[in-house]
């Protein structure tokens, strides 16, 4: 019963209707905006995931039964390279590490996956593990992947040999939805911004907590500031310069639930579910602006970003790829997209 909570809870938050989402029409779009505009899309079924090598021009996108390699170096015409199946009932995140070329995929309450990706045409599984919770993402630091286990909190994972990977530790905290790592702390998405020394990777230690108002979904670290998506009550922005104190320092309100984020050069990439892809900058972040909406005929549910290119997970949709163009006056415009080529 434990592993299937945070499913429930997820389940009932998307699909529930948006009660916090506010007019459009009344929402201030600052002078120097840039509209996002849908520039390729490559359909498929359901994506709920993505995730990219920046250093390829590579974008994996988590779909119902499979996981795709798309070549997006033409971004105006994205190819699929090859795909292998998961058994996930409900895929929850994708993660790849560079330095290993292994993709990692979050399988909820069948733990993750590990997969070869150093041919991108003939991916390969090493192996996988079981977590005793529901994995809905992770991060990895050289030999160790950290799950977000859910209720389960953070579990620590010995990957050096991916074939037989091997829990060594873990930290337990009320619903670990998501983790990022910077130097050896790991920044956790658990109902609020929570911070752990990793030093010791068999024995992680809080280092501070810091509530938010929402359901933390996912989060990214720049710099001194840690953004958190917390569902409905948008982004919260967390000054993180003193870890043992964070605080909140700003605030970005989504046309929708904030469930998934990525900083690109200045600006922030919010997956806002019905509300569609959101585009803020935070070149202060204490003072976000938001430069762009873009709604979409289904859910954003994943973002991934270039400070040129933003790749997004539409629910039934597919992959959308998105690049910004200069407006005219303070409209966030889009091109239209009816006349584009459709990879699949």
């Amino acid at each position: 019963m434990k592993k299937y909570s945070i499913a429930l809870i997820s389940t009932i938050i998307l699909f529930g209707g948006i009660w916090y989402t506010e007019s459009l029409s009344a929402r201030e779009i600052s002078p120097k905006a840039t509209s996002i505009c849908c520039i390729g899309r490559w359909r498929s079924d359901a994506v709920c995931a993505v995730a990219q090598d920046e250093q390829r021009h590579l974008v994996f996108a988590g779909c119902r039964t499979s996981v795709c390699i798309i070549d997006v170096s033409d971004p105006d015409q994205p190819t699929k390279l090859s795909h292998f199946e998961h058994s996930a009932f409900a895929l929850c995140d994708l993660y790849f590490d560079e330095t290993s070329g292994r993709l990692y995929v979050a399988k909820g309450d069948l733990g993750i996956d590990i997969w070869d990706i150093s041919d991108s045409e003939t991916p390969k599984k090493c192996g996988g593990y079981d977590t005793p919770g529901y994995a809905c993402g992770l991060s990895t630091r050289g030999d160790y992947a950290y799950i977000a286990d859910g209720d389960a909190g953070v579990q620590v994972i010995n990957v050096a040999d991916p074939v037989n990977p091997r829990i060594v530790g873990n930290f337990e905290m009320a619903c670990a939805t998501n983790i990022v790592l910077s130097d050896s702390y790991a920044f956790v998405a658990d109902l609020g911004l929570r911070i752990l020394d990793i030093s010791a990777p068999n024995r992680p230690k809080e280092i501070s907590y810091v509530e938010t108002p929402g359901v933390a979904r996912d989060l990214h670290i720049e710099g001194c500031y840690a953004y958190v998506a917390d569902d409905w009550c948008g982004v919260r922005i967390i000054d993180i310069s003193d870890l043992t104190s964070p605080k909140e320092v700003g605030q970005v309100c989504t046309s929708g639930y904030a469930w998934d984020i990525q900083v690109a050069g200045s600006n922030l990439y919010i997956a806002a579910c019905d509300g569609g892809l959101q585009v803020v900058d935070v070149s202060n972040p204490t003072e976000p602006q938001e430069v762009a909406v873009r709604m979409a005929s289904q859910e954003a549910l994943s973002v991934v970003a270039t400070p040129q290119h933003a790749y997004v997970a539409q629910s039934a949709s597919g992959l959308g790829i998105y690049a910004h163009e200069v407006t005219r006056g303070n409209t966030a415009n889009e091109r239209s997209t009816d006349n584009l080529a459709a990879s699949y």
